[in-house]
């Protein structure tokens, strides 16, 4: 997916949840689940973690691409790329 494609996901996201609309349940459904995760910081933060049912990555030791959103719960993250569920007993 080209670099405008996943912009353009990620504003629509983000106006969604800007309005109250947070990932719907088919998107939290096919989300990788990160455990052990913790915030990271390059020049942007990040998240890193143990992701399993990553569509690319499968499961391992990850570093996300920006975080863009991160639940006030910390159940769920958008990253650059993909939403994130956040493993409960993880949260910081």
């Amino acid at each position: 997916m080209e670099l405008a494609d996943k912009l353009m996901r990620l504003a629509k996201d983000l106006r969604a949840i800007d309005n109250g609309r947070g990932p719907s349940n088919e998107d939290l459904a096919n989300a990788p689940i990160l455990y052990d995760w913790h915030l990271a910081y390059r020049p942007t933060t990040i998240l890193r973690g143990v992701v399993v049912g990553h569509p690319r990555l499968g499961m391992g030791q990850i570093e996300t691409s920006l975080v863009c959103w991160l639940d006030a719960d910390r159940k769920w993250a958008r990253t650059l790329s993909r939403y994130y569920r956040l493993s409960p007993d993880d949260r910081r």
